[in-house]
């Protein structure tokens, strides 16, 4: 195992693209530990949430890929960034089926599988449709959907519902309050927060978003619930850690307990401090967590 360290990690990317089952175009990237993928190790997916693109992770996706040599694919959904905005609604079962295509086009039959929120979703959606194809999975700030799950805040899901494609001025203002919402309520506070603000905005908006691809993701998220699988113990055969901050605004911490408590094989890191964006907490530690239980959980362990 390597060390991380707060050095910007040595990375090559690869960019690709893949078409669907049913005919959508997804974008995605590979990050390569310069040094080389260590043939131990299996691959890792990130799934990202509502209204992300794979270029919003920050540094995670190297950390991770440096961390213990080991290849990450990062991508846009479906309806955002450079990957097709189809009409909706969409279904968080298309969406696992998109990740199953993206394994498909680079070739890997199995996959450790990182989602957060929305991407969270998708990933439990893909465990349980497909678990021959999940090595761990690491869900973060999401939830099991329900009745018996704290639902996000009606004004979040209020900021992109009329998106304005051509008025730049509206776009950073909206991000803003997106990216309010993502860390936590005391950030405003914090040191050097109006600088690190305005590059998270100017990262945010370089993704596309269009109308179609925000209501099409909003639609698939009205429509998922794994309380019931979770309960039966469906994904008790694949390694589960639940990462959740407990100064979350948009997915309650309860989210993240609930589903550690019905799935009982899991592991719960609740992280003191964090956002919704957890992984932009202390992320040497946070990587470093991730890192060490996925590598806990390679394919000869």
């Amino acid at each position: 195992r390597r060390a991380l360290s707060s050095r910007i990690p040595r990375v090559a990317y690869e960019k690709g693209t893949t078409t669907t089952h049913d005919g959508a175009e997804l974008a995605f990237k590979l990050h390569l530990p310069t040094a080389g993928v260590d043939p131990a190790t299996a691959p890792a997916v990130l799934l990202h949430g509502f209204a992300c693109g794979g270029e919003n992770w920050g540094a995670l996706p190297n950390m991770l890929a440096s961390a213990s040599n080991r290849a990450c694919l990062t991508f846009d959904h479906r309806g955002i960034g450079a990957s097709s905005h189809p009409d909706g609604p969409y279904t968080i079962e298309s969406m696992a089926l998109d990740v199953e295509a993206l394994m498909g086009a680079v070739g890997w039959p199995k996959a450790h599988v990182l989602g957060i929120s929305m991407g969270g979703m998708v990933a439990q959606r893909l465990a349980l449709d497909r678990p021959q194809l999940v090595q761990s999975l690491t869900l973060g700030a999401t939830t099991h959907g329900g009745r018996e799950a704290v639902a996000p805040p009606a004004d979040f899901f209020r900021i992109f519902s009329a998106y304005r494609h051509d008025d730049v001025q509206w776009q950073d203002a909206q991000a803003e309050l997106f990216l309010l919402k993502m860390l936590p309520d005391d950030f405003e506070s914090r040191p050097g927060a109006a600088k690190l603000m305005a590059k998270m905005v100017a990262g945010f908006n370089s993704v596309e978003r269009s109308q179609a691809g925000i209501d099409g993701q909003l639609a698939a998220l009205g429509r998922f619930n794994t309380t019931s699988s979770l309960e039966a113990g469906e994904f008790s055969q694949i390694p589960m850690l639940v990462v959740h901050g407990d100064r979350d605004s948009v997915m309650d911490v309860e989210n993240g307990r609930s589903i550690a408590r019905r799935a009982s094989h899991s592991e719960l890191a609740v992280l003191e401090g964090a956002g919704h964006f957890w992984w932009h907490f202390d992320p040497i530690n946070t990587a470093r967590r991730v890192a060490g239980f996925m590598e806990r959980h390679e394919p000869h362990q």
